[in-house]
């Protein structure tokens, strides 16, 4: 798959979260069988694409998701976005490894919003957004 189809399936990913959070069939197409995804922030990992659907399919409220950037090549990419769980807000950023033209391995990373510290204000500006 060359990089402009791998971006649009990445966003049809992206949009199925919205769209669609209940019916693992089309989430289950972008996986291999024996993925395995990873949350360092938790320590958890998930073995098995039928064992991320039971988990997805077991979430209390699915978030709604904003698309913020992909970048990547090839067999590596990463996704970038904002997910609301009921107003509360998670940086997200996610790395898809591809084998065979299904995601092997992802590795997710979520971060809470916070207030930068006073000191370094000269020296920024505001980005919060979280729509694409």
């Amino acid at each position: 798959m060359n990089d402009e189809s791998r971006r649009a399936e990445i966003r049809r990913f992206v949009e199925l979260i919205n769209t669609s959070p209940r019916d693992m069939e089309p989430f289950d197409a972008f996986y291999q069988d024996d993925v395995v995804i990873d949350w360092p922030q938790s320590g958890e990992v998930i073995r098995g694409k039928q064992k991320i659907s039971e988990l997805r399919l077991a979430l209390p409220t699915p978030p709604r998701v904003s698309l913020r950037r992909i970048v990547g090549s090839g067999d590596l990419w990463a996704i970038e976005m904002v997910f609301d769980y009921d107003g509360e807000l998670f940086y997200t950023v996610v790395i898809h490894e591809y084998q065979d033209g299904l995601v092997a391995r992802e590795t997710a990373y979520w971060a809470a919003p916070f207030e930068p510290p006073a000191w370094r204000a000269q020296w920024v500006e505001s980005a919060r957004s979280v729509t694409s």
